[in-house]
Formats: structure tokens, C-alpha cells, sequence
């Protein structure tokens, strides 16, 4: 037979005595950093990054870095280690009735010329 890793059950099983102890919303807000952290690095991944000549001085995937950037600007500045999941973790959970809402913007400013 092959192996088999009781980690993750070992996880949920503290993720879920934690939920038992009152400790809940703490739980569902976890939950929800991590669905917008695994979206977040589907989007960044899908957004489309600009080709432009040698020698013209442009470089591509401003916007794609600009989901991490802490800052309005060119997208090279403020930004946050850690990938997706770091920066979702530092993100702030608003509640709107029985809604959890994280807002993700890429705060890059572009036009087309």
C-alpha cells in the first residue's frame, strides 16, 4: 500500500478544537484570507504582462506586480514580500451582515496612450 500523511488531518483537528473552544470567527476568517490569497495568485498569474522593444526603456508586468504593491504608482514600489498569501494576510476583513468582504486592489495607475 502507499503511504499516507496524518499532518493535515492532525491540523484540522487543531483548526476544529480551536472552533470548539469559541474561538470560530478567528477560524472563518482564516478560511476566507486563504480563498482570497489562492485567487489572488490565480490572478496575478493570468494578468497580462506588456512586451516592448529592446532599447525602448519600458519594462513589462508593471500591472502584475502592482496586486502585491502597497502604493499608487509605477507598481515597483512598497511591495510586500511573502507572494499572495502574505499580502492577503496583512488585508483587512470587513464584515457586512453574515458577509465576509476582503478588498483586493491593484492600486496601479495606467492609460492607454
Amino acid at each position: 500500500m502507499g503511504g499516507f500523511s496524518v499532518s493535515g488531518l492532525k491540523q484540522l483537528q487543531r483548526e476544529l478544537e480551536k472552533m470548539k473552544a469559541g474561538n470560530a470567527d478567528a477560524f472563518v476568517e482564516e478560511c476566507a484570507k486563504e480563498l482570497a490569497a489562492r485567487l489572488l495568485a490565480k490572478v496575478i498569474k493570468r494578468t497580462p504582462v506588456g512586451q516592448y522593444p529592446t532599447g525602448s526603456g519600458k519594462k513589462g508586468g508593471t500591472l502584475r506586480r502592482g496586486w502585491t504593491s502597497a502604493r499608487p504608482g509605477s507598481g515597483s514600489e512598497g511591495i510586500q514580500s511573502g507572494g499572495a498569501k502574505g499580502y492577503v494576510d496583512r488585508l483587512k476583513i470587513n464584515r457586512y451582515g453574515g458577509f465576509l468582504v476582503i478588498e483586493i486592489v491593484n492600486p496601479v495607475e495606467y492609460a492607454l496612450t
